[in-house]
């Protein structure tokens, strides 16, 4: 059984709390605020969880470490959890420096325990079931939306990781070039960044992400030989182009590719307690994550000329 503990409480409400514990063999133990200064010990009202005020007594309830919002100022907070061998699940990836990056694959190892980022695009069921039908794509494009409130252009980057993950795992090549534009509108900081990545095979991977939007939006196209694909992610829908090579004077059509709803979180902990327990692959190999943190940050210096993370 492994025990979960959260650190931190934004970004973690009663969906994530019902899809951790739909999960066999799992058993979520409670909370850790990271920021409460005053924070009290006491259980979370309706529900059979903790609210920690000591940071030591919640290393000793758990073994495993969900982290819902990492953010670098806390990194030498999951240095001490490693240390304590403790598992570490971050929701989502963030651009670490490549120092901070080998100095947490190096603790981990030395502790003998797990890291591993969520990744969730590759549990959402749109994808999961496109990716069946994506053979060579010689074309990527991704374009991600969001609302302006508290984004920055690290967030904004933030938000290609998961979508280099794909790219990464689809294409099977090496990457041989990396170009980024960034745009400032509102901010002293891009707040549209324009990313263009060429692998050695010819694929190429077009990014696009904005934080001057009204809605929320993130969805890829693939591009292919007698293939094309979307996958929205936000709605978990996908569909693909049907054509008649036969006949080619017959006009292409759309069709959805049927996906069935999933429990997406308890999907990716399952697959970190099959890594844990049963010594499992990982459905995305921590240096895998770490590649696609690190073209962020080639991404972020480029757009912003700085290569300054701290903003």
């Amino acid at each position: 059984m492994l025990k979960i503990g959260v650190l931190g409480t934004r970004n973690f409400g009663e969906e994530k709390i019902v899809g951790l514990n739909k999960v066999e063999s799992v058993q979520l133990v409670g909370f850790f605020p990271l920021d409460d200064h005053n924070r009290k010990e006491k259980p979370l009202p309706d529900t059979s969880l903790f609210i920690f005020s000591s940071f030591d007594n919640f290393c000793e309830s758990v073994d495993t470490i969900y982290i819902p919002e990492p953010e670098t100022e806390h990194f030498d907070v999951l240095i001490q959890l490693l240390k304590k061998s403790k598992h570490l699940f971050f929701e989502q990836a963030i651009t670490f420096s490549a120092k901070q990056s080998f100095r947490l694959i190096e603790t981990a190892s030395e502790a003998g325990v797990h890291i591993q980022f969520g990744h969730l695009f590759q549990y959402n069921p749109a994808f999961v079931e496109a990716k069946k039908r994506i053979n060579q794509p010689e074309l990527i494009v991704s374009q991600s939306l969001v609302t302006p409130q508290g984004q920055h252009s690290k967030e904004v980057v933030n938000q290609f990781i998961d979508d280099m993950v794909v790219a990464l795992l689809t294409v099977p090549s090496e990457i041989k070039k990396v170009q980024a534009t960034g745009v400032n509108v509102i901010g002293k900081t891009p707040d549209v960044i324009h990313a263009k990545i060429e692998f050695i095979n010819g694929t190429v991977l077009n990014l696009t992400g904005s934080r001057i939007s009204t809605v929320q939006h993130h969805q890829t196209e693939f591009f292919e030989k007698d293939n094309y694909i979307k996958v929205d992610f936000t709605r978990q829908k996908a569909i693909r182009l049907i054509s008649n090579l036969e006949h080619p004077e017959i006009t292409a059509q759309f069709e959805e590719i049927t996906a069935k709803p999933t429990n997406t979180i308890g999907s990716a902990m399952k697959n970190f307690y099959n890594t844990i327990v049963h010594n499992k692959e990982p459905k995305v190999s921590v240096y895998t994550s770490f590649k696609a943190i690190q073209l962020a940050e080639q991404i972020l210096d480029k757009a912003t000329g700085s290569g300054n993370f701290d903003e």
